[in-house]
């Protein structure tokens, strides 16, 4: 992977709820303490790091059943999605402000975001149904941002064989449509979609992977780069 992202000013970082909730739907703080080491150790690099965060629904349904009221869920499941986003953060005596987004609405993030405080970006699913690969897009599309980086639970797109894509260019992708996480709702076309809607670079990784943040930004061979312009 080409190692012009080593300067790279901005980046949208999306994790999606199959990574950051685990298999008993809690939090994963083990992943979140571990991404968010990453993002602190880039913002004190002079990096400004966007945080979308997926999660919300599946840690609202903990012990009920998957066909709770999605909203309902959402509602449950924001509360302690921020709490354990929070808590993470502060142990590197970072902030954490909180932005729900709705389909329609206008943000100024530039005016949120700073070195102390780290914003975590969440579509508003208790007002309407919403993506957040394509939150991620729309964030990324307003900010100017230089790279868009998806994390998921596998090791980015994969082929028929299984086998790691390490590149692909987001317009003339060919991929299984019926790819879906266990969690959320977004698949690969979903991915595909944000990424040539934001027009941007983009890579789709391991959320999993250790450091994986700082060692896409090294250029370092992970994950799958999707080329979005």
């Amino acid at each position: 992977m080409e190692g012009i992202y080593f300067h790279a000013g901005r980046i949208v970082v999306k994790i999606g709820s199959s990574t950051i909730v685990n298999a008993e739907r809690r939090f994963n703080f083990k992943i979140a303490e571990a991404l968010a080491e990453d993002i602190v150790k880039l913002k004190r690099a002079g990096k400004d790091v966007l945080l979308v965060s997926s999660g919300a629904i599946a840690l609202g349904r903990n012990g009920h059943s998957s066909e709770l009221d999605k909203r309902i869920a959402a509602a449950k499941g924001q509360v302690a999605l921020m709490t354990g986003w929070r808590e993470v953060f502060a142990m590197h005596a970072i902030d954490v402000c909180q932005v729900l987004v709705s389909n329609g609405c206008q943000i100024d993030f530039n005016a949120l975001s700073s070195a102390t405080t780290q914003l975590v970006i969440n579509g508003n699913d208790v007002i309407e149904e919403t993506n957040n690969d394509l939150v991620a897009s729309k964030v990324a599309r307003n900010t100017n941002a230089d790279l868009l980086v998806l994390l998921t639970n596998v090791d980015g797109y994969l082929d028929g064989t299984g086998k790691r894509v390490s590149s692909m260019d987001a317009h003339s992708a060919q991929f299984d449509a019926s790819t879906f996480s266990e969690f959320g709702t977004g698949g690969i076309a979903t991915k595909l979609q944000a990424i040539r809607e934001a027009a941007i670079t983009a890579v789709i990784a391991n959320g999993t992977e250790h450091t994986v943040l700082s060692r896409i930004l090294a250029g370092e061979d992970v994950g799958t780069l999707v080329r979005g312009e």
